[in-house]
């Protein structure tokens, strides 16, 4: 079994001041195992550490003790950043581009070419943006839209989407998980931080739930039910209240 994303016993704090002694435990003893061409959600409350958990995947902070590898290499690598593809929750905008100007100049960074596997999903993401609408006059979804097809023109081994559908309508919410979902279909890799129980439901093979810096939960998504998943969410608030 090939391994897409290994982490490995991972640890972070944060100093608490200017001095050398480490502050609060941000990330706990975390281990994952992601498979080629599997999907995982990372679901939690704000502050449970999936940003960080994030970052250092994508080799944008450190790893104070363990390990991480992204299809056997080192986070940050030329090899890692080569095989990942980042939607991030605030989209990439230049606000006087227009839709075909901004994937000219992705497409460009690619010599021009698009994975054919891919072309369609650009396309139904991007088609029913106006042509001559600049961005700085684009709505969120048609923000992330677009920054989701510059995501894909990279053709990408591994998709990382952070918070995809945050402060989408649900038409928009409902186009970026068909498009989550075709990707999966073609046997990309997806990393997903969300806190919505039913996004990571529909898009993911397993959910990490994750509680003050610690796995404190995982879940099949064809074996259990959102109900279940609740039920541990009810658990940690009662904890930690």
């Amino acid at each position: 079994m090939e391994l897409a994303i290994e982490i490995r016993d991972v640890n972070k704090s944060f100093s608490s001041g200017l001095g050398a002694r480490p502050g609060r435990q941000i990330l706990n003893q975390i281990e994952v195992e992601v498979p080629r061409g599997r999907s995982v959600a990372v679901l939690g409350p704000n502050g449970a550490g999936k940003t960080t958990l994030l970052k250092m995947i994508l080799g944008l902070l450190f790893v104070d003790s363990g390990n991480i590898r992204i299809l056997g290499h080192e986070p940050g690598s030329f090899e890692a950043r080569e095989a990942i593809g980042f939607l991030s929750e605030l989209p990439m905008t230049y606000d006087y581009l227009n839709r075909q100007t901004f994937l000219d100049f992705f497409s460009g960074m690619q010599n021009g070419n698009v994975d054919p596997s891919l072309e369609k999903l650009v396309k139904e993401l991007v088609d029913e943006i106006p042509q001559d609408l600049k961005m700085g006059d684009y709505s969120k979804g048609m923000m992330q839209r677009l920054n989701f097809a510059r995501v894909l023109m990279k053709n990408p081994e591994i998709v990382f989407l952070d918070e995809p559908a945050t402060g989408l309508d649900p038409i928009g919410q409902l186009r970026i998980l068909r498009i989550a979902n075709a990707l999966r279909e073609l046997g990309r890799t997806l990393w997903v931080n969300t806190h919505s129980i039913e996004f990571a439901l529909k898009t993911a093979d397993e959910i990490l739930v994750l509680h003050q810096g610690r796995i404190a939960g995982r879940f099949l998504s064809a074996e259990h039910s959102r109900e279940e998943i609740e039920s541990l969410f009810l658990s940690l608030e009662s904890l930690r209240s």
